[in-house]
Parts: structure tokens; C-alpha cells; sequence
């Protein structure tokens, strides 16, 4: 199995490939011996390249790793809490997640030398540490340091480049930022001999949740967009597991700034699977008609009481709407949408609201999912023929023609 097989295969049979670096190869397992009879932090090391090493100089602090569910410390501020499928749902999938950590797999085409990596993403320097992932030791995920100044990453967060010749620091020290303290082994040289020199694309980011415990989600390019993938970083029998957050009916959107990445969840996909063949006529007058379908996906999806202040016929609505609105929202606090300008180059996101200069007074539909040429969207009055009752709700094929832009839901 070489690494370009695990990138391309199904994201069904990822997680097995996900798990199988994760058990500690015989060799590196001396460092799990190490850490249980050496106690605390191991002084003085003594290095490789001869002669004591210094110690003095820690790790910065302010590097707050990923941790087990159940690990013994959290990040300052939040406060655990215990989880039922209801409350972590709207603690994952209802808020806006800020991940601050990229985890990937070195370039290697040897399964046994399989490991991944962790690296942060908000650092103000422009190289970051590499951490590889190390034992269990005491309800607690081991992450070990294999360099601290080794990473350049992309603009976007994304692609990994790792610089040459790793191997020729020659101590046998380095910190355990999981678990904040000194061990020296010698096999922290395989770790520094297989990442050298890569370059290689993020495969997934961990994010810590309001509730306080770390999640994991795939990168938009490794993993189909319609798939969240939500897992908990988690502990089972002394082995590490990855617990499957439910995401049905969600859409996981990307997007960055200046290198900083933001994820939110839309509901998109849930609802349209709930209200293709309805009818919405929200207010009263008209049947059915695609306005009526826009104010009830922002009353029911964005919990955004209706009426919510987008008035007029589908067009007028989108030439009237501002650069940049804000609307109270029962469940995500608030939303802002996003006026975007129809250009060739652009692509609305999943939950983006769509509208037609013609024909008059123009149409107006919710996206589903797309791309540079085309898009799906949940329309009403637009099949079977549009009628002035209106026509139920369909998931409908288009093209960019007589699209005049879409606002796009934020929060």
C-alpha cells in the first residue's frame, strides 16, 4: 500500500488506515517503558552526540495539543461536561469551530513505517514544530516532539513541507508536549529520519469544542464535503479510538483567513432530504411559491424568526439585500449574510440562498452542493410546471445561466 492509495481510497476505509500507525511500533514502544519507570521528568539525558544535554530550555507553553477524553488537563477557560449524542451535536455541529492543529502522514510507501503528525496552525513564525503521535500513558495521549522548527505550511493550512536533514540533531532528548515533560530514547531518530524532507497534503484538523474535548475532521480534499466525519479523540482499553460524532444531515464548509481556518456546519443537506416533495407558503398569499421556500429555510434551518426583513419579489430581494446584513438566530446566536457577486470564477457554498435575474420577477433557490460549472439546489415553483399555486420542493440541476449571485449564511 503506498500513500497515494490511502489518499485516494474511500473515506469509508480510511479510519482503518487511520488506525494502523496509531499502535506504537515494537521499537518506539521502549519509550512507553521509559516513561513508566523513569516517573517524571527524566534530568539531565544524556544525548547521543556526547555529553549531557541541556533541558533548561522547555517547550513554549502556550502549545495546548489535542488530548484524550479522558485526559486529566484541559485548556484553561472550558469546563468538561458529560455527553449524550443531543448536547454534543450542538456543541460540535451548532458552533463555529476554530481548528488549531493539521495531522498528517509522512510521504512513504512502507506500511510499517507508517506514523502521523501533528503540527500548529496558528503560529506567527513562519516554521512550526512537527509532533509525532507516542502512548497512552496514564489517560494521557503522548506527543512527542520531532522538531520544533520543521514545518512550512501552505497559505491555506494545507500542504505540508517539511524540511531536509532532520536526522542530524543528534540528541536522543525531546519534550513530550501531551504530557509536558523531558524523555530521551534513541528512537526519536526514526521519527526525524522518516518525516525529512516531505511535502505532503493535510489530511485532518483537530479542533477543540466548547464542551472540551478535541474532535477530528477530514480536510475538504481528502474527504467528500457531503460527509463531516466529526470524530472524538478518545481513549478505549488503553488504545486510541476515534468515536463518530452523528453529522448526518450536515455540510462541513472550510473556509480561510490568512491562514487561519473557520469550519461551521450547515444544515442543508437535512433539510432538503426533509422537505423535498413540500410545499411552503409562508405568506399565505400566492401558493407555494420559491420566495416562500427562502423564508422558511432561514425561519426553520437558520432559526431566524420569520418575518426576518428580505422583502419583495426573488430578484428585487437580492438587489436590495447589503454587502453585509446581521439577523438574530434562536440557534447559532447570530448570522450574517454575505452578498456575493456572480463572477466565472465564483462557487456558492452548500446553504448559500441563489437567485435569478430572469425570468421576471426572477427565481430564487438554496444550494445543495457545486461547482465552477454547475450546482444543485432545492427549488420551489420550478418543475412540473411552475404554476401560480405553486409547485412542491425538488432538488433540480442548474447551471449558472441569468444567476445574478447568492447570499451566503454566516456565523
Amino acid at each position: 500500500m503506498t500513500a497515494a492509495d490511502l489518499i485516494s481510497r474511500p473515506i469509508h476505509t480510511l479510519e482503518n488506515a487511520m488506525q494502523q500507525p496509531l499502535s506504537v511500533p515494537p521499537d518506539l514502544l521502549r519509550r512507553q517503558s521509559l516513561i513508566v519507570a523513569g516517573g517524571s521528568t527524566l534530568l539531565a539525558l544524556a544525548g547521543c552526540g556526547g555529553g549531557q544535554e541541556d533541558l533548561s530550555q522547555r517547550e513554549p507553553t502556550e502549545l495546548q495539543p489535542p488530548r484524550l477524553d479522558g485526559g486529566r488537563s484541559l485548556t484553561p477557560g472550558l469546563r468538561r461536561r458529560a455527553l449524550d449524542v443531543g448536547n454534543e451535536r450542538q456543541s460540535v455541529l451548532l458552533s463555529r469551530q476554530t481548528p488549531t492543529w493539521v495531522y498528517y502522514t509522512q510521504d512513504t510507501t512502507v506500511v510499517d513505517d507508517f506514523r502521523w503528525y501533528i503540527s500548529p496552525l496558528h503560529q506567527g513564525n513562519t516554521q512550526v514544530g512537527a509532533y509525532s503521535l507516542g502512548p497512552i500513558v496514564q489517560g494521557e495521549a503522548s506527543w512527542w516532539t520531532v522538531s520544533s522548527d520543521a514545518i512550512t505550511l501552505s497559505q491555506n493550512g494545507a500542504q505540508i513541507t517539511v524540511r531536509g536533514n532532520l536526522d542530524t540533531d543528534p540528541s536522543d532528548s525531546f519534550y513530550d508536549i501531551g504530557r509536558h515533560l523531558w524523555l530521551s530514547d534513541a528512537s526519536i531518530h526514526r521519527d526525524r529520519q522518516l518525516l525529512q524532507g516531505d511535502s505532503v497534503r493535510a489530511k485532518w484538523y483537530f479542533f477543540q469544542a466548547p464542551n472540551g474535548y478535541w474532535y477530528i475532521i477530514p480536510d475538504p480534499q481528502y474527504a467528500p464535503p457531503t460527509a463531516p466525519l466529526v470524530k472524538r479523540f478518545a481513549e478505549l482499553n488503553g488504545k486510541y479510538n476515534w468515536v463518530d460524532v452523528d453529522g448526518s444531515g450536515q455540510v462541513a464548509l472550510f473556509n480561510w483567513d490568512q491562514g487561519s481556518p473557520i469550519l461551521r456546519f450547515s444544515p442543508v443537506t437535512g433539510y432538503a432530504d426533509a422537505n423535498v416533495g413540500l410545499r411552503h407558503n409562508m405568506d399565505g398569499q400566492y401558493g407555494a411559491q420559491c420566495v416562500d421556500l427562502m423564508h422558511h429555510y432561514i425561519d426553520s434551518a437558520l432559526g431566524i424568526a420569520y418575518p426576518h426583513g428580505f422583502t419583495g419579489d426573488a430578484y428585487s430581494i437580492f438587489q436590495n439585500a447589503p454587502d453585509s446584513s446581521t439577523r438574530e438566530s434562536s440557534i447559532y446566536g447570530t448570522v450574517t449574510f454575505q452578498k456575493v457577486i456572480n463572477t466565472p470564477s465564483a462557487v456558492p457554498e452548500p446553504g448559500d440562498i441563489i437567485f435569478w435575474s430572469s425570468p421576471d420577477p426572477g427565481h430564487v433557490a438554496i444550494v445543495i452542493e457545486a461547482d465552477i460549472n454547475r450546482f444543485q439546489s432545492l427549488d420551489q415553483n420550478w418543475v412540473n410546471p411552475p404554476s401560480p399555486d405553486g409547485t412542491p420542493a425538488a432538488r433540480v440541476e442548474h447551471n449558472y445561466h441569468n444567476v445574478a449571485g447568492w447570499l451566503s449564511p454566516r456565523w
